[in-house]
């Protein structure tokens, strides 16, 4: 098996420089809400009356994706 060398990285290095606007216009457009709305843990969230998801948890799908 052939080594691979991996690096870490911190998306501030990458995303430190970029404001709301410009990273919902060139990263967003490449989200599917309907697939985030899709995911088993927000379903469970979505049916709980008493709980619900914020737009912060629910952005942070994106986010942490990068």
């Amino acid at each position: 098996m052939e080594k691979t060398l991996l690096s870490r990285a911190n998306n501030y290095d990458w995303f430190g420089n970029m404001n709301v606007l410009t990273f919902l216009r060139d990263i967003g457009k490449h989200f599917s809400v309907n697939q985030m709305i899709n995911k088993e843990a927000v379903k469970q969230r979505l049916n709980r009356e008493d709980q619900g998801i914020s737009f912060t948890e629910f952005f942070l799908q994106p986010v942490a994706g990068l």
